[in-house]
């Protein structure tokens, strides 16, 4: 313990370095944490405090941090220097992370001293070993201006390995993590911890503890099998046996030599848990660096997990260790199923597949997945696509063989077969398009509002969230994954979400799951996020090839979530949202998509326009199922209008929308609509809350003037109200009052679900 006291004692500065000390001044007023917490995001130039103890070596802590600031993470611009160089007034200058294995002098006076020893936030004891990291705090040299971030451990070895393996090249982590503090104990456990309220205090109810592996709960030749939060289900570990005896099968009939040691398993009983280790959420993916295959079990069906992926990888893997490039192993594993499905007739869901690749094919006029780089590659496709290029390719070939046959320059072989899976999807029967509901539509968008995983899509909050709006008379929920355009003039390809904390495709089938359980209708309703303070209306060019590259990755992007939504058996895909210009301007290519998605997806299918010109002047309502509007409309602009006044706004723009749901002949939905909980939002419905105080009575008469003229529109057949979180509790916006969206735990809500239940 010697070497590990002066960790200790530093990691204890850290918990209570808000309290003011007697150097503090009260020249500037203290910010709240989201404001200094902005301050320094937006700030361009970070410092990088290394600080060691006396006679330690900084070398290779000092190289790192010089290797990270010249990726500019975020567009920093980041100074590298050792604490010993530094003052406390400099220390307080501007945004700071400190790393090393004690803290810059000063602030002593906080240090906890204990009977039994020291504590990180006087409650959590620190042993040697343990790496803390504290991504943004009170700056306690700053007088409550900045932020500092403190990654702390016992040596300047333990504290180099931990980074590298966090990193890696998403450094960008370190300046916008979602937690308060993560815990690394030196066994193997973690505790990620968040703030209290909009306070400095670490909330002590909103810890997450994982747990170290245990033994393993299967050793044999094949695979050694580690499982987390406890021993899975009987009927999982005898699927997953069954998975693994079938794909190493497989690798015999490659001629693939047995590996001298075994597989490592790490299941999971929850994508929930497996975000939380290893930052992925696929439920089934292979690790080729570590040779290490994460599986959770429930996330598949028996069928399915006969085929996922991640276990045909592992399977296949190369017994030094060495990887193939993505496109090679996707093509490998197509073909080693191929293999197994021509020998052991065993999975309907396997030929379903094919057919589902021969369906895609024949809409697609090349067979090469996206690049890999852009982060826009989708797994979905990519996999159709492996399975398309192989099942004309000769069999009984070899791994060898196989590999020698697909990197070849012609390729022959993978292109004919693409070709005569394009021929046989196009002969296919159309899909049978499902009917559309017969009752009325009382939805409510289900959003994403949590990014640290167990309160986002993939967390287990997920299912209590839900509860509440079958309480309230919900009977359908939208579900929202974004994507991110940087800039509205300059097209590049929309990424898949792929991080833990993120929409991605796990986490958004996981709501998917859960309200599809709970008997709701759901639409899938995929949307773009544009930077630069934009809006999906502003994305515009001036070049017709910049247009001709947005709607092809356009076109690629929702055919995933079509793709996806199929498979989930989704009821309804929205195929966009307030694209004004790239509506109004080019709706030959819109009528071109939806044609696509129709050769793919079963579903009903609408398109969320803007309230005013977009929504009024679309030209392609006649493709879709039904009319989609976004609406927010005002109900008066007048600063006291009366009740009949905010009835009578209502009324004059759903005259507006039946008149076109008429003249098409469609039904029509509100595939948003929505009030703050703010003064005077009937004015402008979609506007930020601003300087408005929070007014839950105004947002309940805005709802009541609308609901009673919804209900003298027989043409409005389904609604989905802005928003609701992922998780109970969220409120939403950047105040601390409750100004957002959200109607739960307003009079708003009760009013909804009244009318809900009758309509």
């Amino acid at each position: 313990m010697k070497n590990a006291l002066p960790f200790i004692l530093l990691v204890l500065l850290v918990a209570a370095c808000s309290r003011p000390t007697a150097s503090e001044t009260a020249s500037e007023p203290r910010l709240s944490r989201q404001e200094v917490r902005r301050g320094a995001m937006r700030a361009s130039v970070w410092r990088f405090v290394y600080c060691v103890d006396k006679g330690a070596d900084a070398t290779v802590l000092r190289v790192l941090l010089r290797e990270i600031a010249a990726t500019q993470s975020r567009g920093k611009r980041i100074s590298v220097v050792s604490c010993e160089d530094m003052t406390a007034d400099s220390l307080g200058a501007g945004p700071t992370i400190i790393f090393g294995t004690r803290l810059p002098a000063g602030h002593t006076d906080v240090i906890n001293f204990l009977p039994d020893g020291v504590a990180f936030d006087r409650k959590k004891y620190l042993l040697p070993g343990d790496v803390l990291y504290v991504p943004y705090y009170d700056n306690p040299w700053s007088n409550g201006q900045t932020v500092a971030g403190l990654y702390v451990a016992d040596s300047v070895a333990n504290l180099v390995a931990a980074l590298r393996e966090k990193g890696g090249e998403t450094w960008g982590q370190l300046f916008r993590s979602p937690w308060a503090f993560e815990l690394h104990r030196a066994g193997g456990d973690r505790i990620y911890g968040t703030f209290k309220d909009t306070t400095w205090s670490f909330d002590d109810a909103g810890e997450i503890h994982l747990q170290n592996l245990e033994a393993p709960i299967t050793v044999n030749d094949d695979v050694v099998v580690y499982a987390y939060d406890g021993p899975p289900a009987a009927l999982d570990a005898g699927l997953v046996t069954g998975a693994v005896a079938m794909t190493l099968r497989a690798r015999g009939q490659l001629g693939m030599a047995t590996c001298a040691e075994p597989a490592e398993i790490r299941l999971y009983p929850s994508v929930e848990r497996l975000g939380l280790r290893t930052d992925r959420m696929g439920p089934a993916f292979f690790d080729q660096e570590t040779q290490i295959l994460h599986l959770c079990p429930g996330a598949f069906s028996a069928a399915a997990l006969l085929y996922a992926s991640g276990i045909w990888e592992m399977a296949l893997r190369d017994c030094s260790g060495g990887s193939l490039p993505r496109t090679e192993l996707d093509l490998t594993v197509a073909y080693a199923q191929l293999i197994a499905d021509k020998t052991q007739r065993q999975a309907q869901d396997y030929r379903n597949s094919v057919t589902a690749s021969q369906r895609y094919a024949a809409i697609t006029d090349s067979p090469q997945p996206a690049d890999e780089a852009t982060g826009a590659a989708s797994r979905i496709i990519q996999q159709l696509v492996a399975r398309a290029r192989v099942q004309g390719m000769t069999p009984g070939l070899s791994s060898l063989e196989f590999l020698a046959a697909i990197q070849s320059d012609s390729e022959d072989q993978l292109t004919n077969s693409y070709a005569e899976q394009r021929r046989l999807g196009s002969a296919l029967p159309a899909l049978v398009r499902r009917p559309l509901p017969s009752g009325k539509l009382a939805g409510m968008t289900f959003a994403h509002e949590g990014y640290r995983v167990h309160n986002g899509y993939g967390g287990g909050k997920v299912g209590a969230s839900l509860d509440s709006l079958v309480t309230g008379s919900v009977s359908a929920v939208a579900v929202v994954p974004y994507t991110f355009q940087r800039a509205a003039g300059q097209p590049k390809p929309f990424f898949i979400p792929a991080n833990a904390g993120s929409e991605n495709d796990a986490a958004t089938t996981h709501s998917i799951r859960q309200a599809r359980r709970r008997g709701l209708y759901v639409l899938l309703k995929p949307q773009i996020w544009v930077g630069g303070d934009s809006w999906p209306g502003d994305i515009d060019f001036t070049e017709e090839r910049d247009w001709a590259d947005w709607f092809d990755y356009y076109e690629y992007w929702i055919l995933h979530y079509a793709l996806l939504a199929e498979r989930e058996k989704v009821e309804g895909l929205c195929l966009g949202t307030e694209l004004v210009e790239a509506t109004l301007k080019h709706p030959d290519r819109w009528r071109a998509i939806i044609a696509k998605v129709r050769k793919v997806y079963s579903g009903h299918l609408t398109y969320a326009a803007n309230w005013g010109e977009e929504f009024e002047r679309l030209t392609f309502w006649d493709d879709l199922d039904v009319i989609g509007l976004n609406s927010y409309y005002p109900l008066s602009k007048l600063a006291n209008p009366s009740d009949e006044q905010l009835r009578a706004g209502a009324r004059q723009w759903l005259d507006v929308a039946t008149t076109i749901a008429k003249k098409h002949q469609k039904p029509l939905w509100l595939t948003e609509v929505g009030f703050r909980s703010v003064t005077s939002a009937w004015v402008n419905p979609h506007a930020e809350a601003a300087d408005r105080p929070a007014s839950a009575a105004t947002q309940l008469r805005c709802y009541q003037a609308l609901l009673t003229e919804v209900r003298a529109t027989p043409e409005l057949t389904g609604m989905f109200v802005w928003k609701w979180p992922s998780y109970l509790g969220y409120e939403g916006g950047r105040n601390t009052s409750a100004t957002g969206f959200t109607p739960g735990g307003k009079p708003a809500f009760d009013e909804l679900g009244r009318f809900y239940k009758e309509w």
